[in-house]
């Protein structure tokens, strides 16, 4: 297997972990508006258990967004390295860097995100 292969394979399990934990993130976030709006003050054990479950499901977003970057960069580095992609693989080096500021957003958003469930269940 080829480097530019490889880093494609890289990037596709990233993109199939972020998509997994962002359906998981939105479930968590369901979840937390009904806690929210419960008549009764939640429990702590209630609230431990959101707290946790939300809080790992961050901590995990950002370390696939950040391996996500790193395998972006790599396509990056590889495409202006001159390596010739396959047909299947060929992509505009515009969509690529476009694609990495994209994700430093969400990366950035996760990490605000995170910051702010912290400071709501404390």
């Amino acid at each position: 297997m080829d480097d530019l292969e490889l880093a494609w394979q890289t990037y596709e399990f990233h993109v199939e972990k972020i998509h997994e934990l962002e359906s998981k993130y939105l479930s968590n976030l369901k979840k937390l508006k009904i806690l929210q709006q419960k008549r009764v003050e939640p429990t702590e054990l209630e609230k431990e258990k959101m707290s946790q479950s939300i809080n790992n499901c961050c901590n995990n977003l950002i370390v696939h967004y950040n391996k996500q970057i790193d395998s972006i960069a790599d396509l990056i580095d590889i495409h202006n390295s001159g390596n010739k992609p396959s047909e299947h693989r060929e992509t505009d080096i515009e969509a690529l860097d476009e694609l990495l500021d994209v994700t430093c957003v969400l990366l950035e958003e996760m990490l605000k995100y995170r910051s702010q469930i912290k400071n709501l269940f404390n």
